[in-house]
């Protein structure tokens, strides 16, 4: 059991406060939310926050990494983070290397093989060669124990019933 304690979503763009401006080269406006969360059961408190970056804007992501890293870090206040969302960027991007200075990607600390595919975007093709990279991400910080990574690949009639498989990780921290 959580409770939410604080939440909030600020624009990824120079205007961080500015309600629906395209920041930087981004084809979209784009934001991130985040919540700060209390476990009933023990009392520990973290943030999460949730993502979309550009899809077509490489400054955007770039900026927006770095914008969400900084923002992140004031929220959190020295507790735990996790950030999460559809970053539309390999892992060999500018926005990626921002992320992982500052968080864990999930797939690379899990405790176990992750399970499913590797590609996380597949545009609701079963098959598709779009899905060979990893776009969607869970970032953690160091509190956090990776116990299990999976990218769901379920599908009805042949396809997927999004254009993005669904990242599942499961966590725990002391």
């Amino acid at each position: 059991l959580m409770k939410v304690i604080n939440k909030g979503t600020f624009w990824l763009s120079e205007n961080p406060q500015q309600v629906g401006v395209a920041g930087w080269d981004a084809a979209l406006p784009r934001t991130c939310t985040w919540l700060k969360i209390e476990l009933l059961t023990s009392g520990q408190k973290f943030l999460v926050a949730n993502t979309h970056f550009d899809h077509r804007g490489e400054v955007a992501r770039t900026k927006s990494a770095a914008l969400i890293v900084a923002r992140l870090k004031s929220l959190a206040r020295g507790r735990p983070v996790l950030v999460s969302g559809d970053f539309n960027v390999p892992p060999n991007a500018p926005a990626y290397d921002t992320m992982t200075r500052a968080l864990d990607d999930s797939y690379i600390k899990t405790a176990t093989a992750p399970h499913g595919p590797l590609g996380t975007f597949g545009g609701f093709e079963v098959g598709s060669t779009a899905n060979e990279q990893r776009i969607d991400y869970v970032f953690v910080d160091s509190t956090f124990q990776v116990l299990r990574y999976a990218a769901l690949s379920d599908q009805w009639d042949g396809s997927y019933p999004s254009d993005h498989l669904p990242v599942l990780v499961e966590l725990s921290w002391e």
